[in-house]
């Protein structure tokens, strides 16, 4: 019965492979997943910068003009808005690309992908697998690739906050904030880089 139920196990990891594309450039995939991620990142963050510059330390928030948020800075705030424009900009005009990755995440949760050619045959071998090798699946197939995708944006987003906080700072920052901010975009990179395969699945599992 434990060599029945290992070998649906194994079934249906093939089968689930069997959705990966045929050609999956990691780079390519990475770099538009760190892109998309850190235009994010800008976009939220930077707005919030905007509203509330003190959420980045800078109380400085009225100016002589009456004016408030981080316009009332000078320069920094200005200079903040156009990276956030940018940010739009950027998402206009790939949202296409971005509109395709969102539906691709949400459609496993709405409804069952019948018209995988592989979806029938995983399903069966899943369903005739032990709990245990059910959940082992659900983990190597669904949660790690989405704790991967998860833990990029996250390194994404921190380099954007470190974008933002040195504008607001007028760029008097320290070497460690630009080393750091880096470091955190090429850790999203590769992590994005290394969930690829497993993302390239997800829909399926």
């Amino acid at each position: 019965m434990a060599r029945r139920e290992h070998g649906a196990y194994s079934d249906a990891v093939k089968w689930t492979k069997l959705g990966r594309p045929r050609r999956l450039n990691r780079a390519s995939f990475a770099g538009r997943c760190w892109q998309n991620s850190f235009a994010a990142g800008v976009i939220v963050l930077g707005s919030i910068g905007l509203l509330s510059p003190s959420t980045y330390g800078q109380t400085r928030g009225f100016s002589a003009r009456g004016q408030f948020g981080a316009l009332g800075l000078g320069w920094p705030g200005w200079a903040l808005a156009g990276i956030v424009l940018l940010g739009l900009v950027y998402s206009l005009v790939h949202r296409e690309g971005i509109r395709w990755t969102v539906v691709r995440v949400i459609d496993p949760w709405r409804r069952p992908l019948e018209e995988n050619p592989n979806y029938e045959g995983a399903v069966g071998a899943l369903g005739a697998s032990s709990d245990a090798n059910r959940t082992r699946y659900l983990w190597r197939f669904v949660y790690k690739p989405l704790a991967q995708a998860v833990l990029a944006t996250f390194f994404a987003f921190s380099s954007a906050y470190f974008l933002v906080d040195a504008t607001l700072a007028q760029f008097q920052v320290g070497w460690q904030q630009p080393v750091l901010g880096v470091v955190n975009s090429i850790a999203s990179a590769l992590l994005w880089r290394l969930t690829a395969v497993g993302v390239s699945t997800y829909r399926l599992a």
